[in-house]
């Protein structure tokens, strides 16, 4: 079974096991994500992510998380993070991260970032902030509160939350990187070497 890093900085209305094979007594599906689709009854090992989920309401489940498939292997490493609605959990996998409610688990998005590079919770807002290689994208509770523009050439990077701001780095096709800063509220960026093309 593939690992996965853990962050729960917001109430959990669930509680999370990581198991070894998908365990269906007492009646659980089994579901494979991104899409929440009902995995083959005899299927009993995956080599992804396994977890198995009780929420406060509703039935045990199961799930396997595929993630995304690219080329390149993805900046970050496996996570699981609680979400800001208190309900769901953030699976990110092999470059792809998806969003499912504990206490319905067909109830899924996906994360507008392609690939996931990099993941930032931020309790003080519930708020959490994903990156790929050349955008942000901001979730709340609800879902997106904000996608930024094109921030950079490549290697877009948050470094850390300062105040209203995210400190940010990003590759512009010459030297070391640069860094710059995002409005936390808004995803406008500021203090960047040039503006890339939309």
């Amino acid at each position: 079974m593939r690992r996965l890093d853990s962050q729960f900085d917001f109430l959990a209305n669930y509680e999370l096991l990581p198991i070894d094979r998908i365990d269906r007594s007492g009646g659980k599906q089994a579901y494979g994500f991104p899409d929440a689709v009902l995995l083959d009854p005899q299927q009993e090992l995956a080599d992804r992510p396994i977890l198995e989920v009780r929420p406060a309401r509703g039935d045990p489940w199961v799930g396997v998380f595929y993630g995304a498939q690219y080329g390149v292997p993805p900046a970050v490493s496996g996570r699981l993070i609680g979400w800001p609605d208190e309900w769901s959990i953030c699976v990110v996998y092999a470059g792809g991260g998806v969003v499912v409610r504990a206490d319905d688990p067909t109830r899924t998005y996906e994360i507008d970032a392609n690939p996931v590079t990099g993941a930032l919770v931020v309790p003080e807002r519930e708020m959490v902030v994903f990156s790929d290689f050349t955008n942000l994208v901001a979730y709340g509770p609800g879902g997106v509160l904000w996608k930024s523009p094109r921030l950079a050439l490549d290697d877009v990077r948050v470094q850390e939350v300062d105040g209203d701001v995210l400190r940010v780095e990003g590759f512009f096709g010459v030297g070391k990187p640069h860094e710059f800063t995002v409005d936390i509220a808004t995803g406008k960026p500021s203090g960047q070497p040039w503006q890339p093309p939309e």
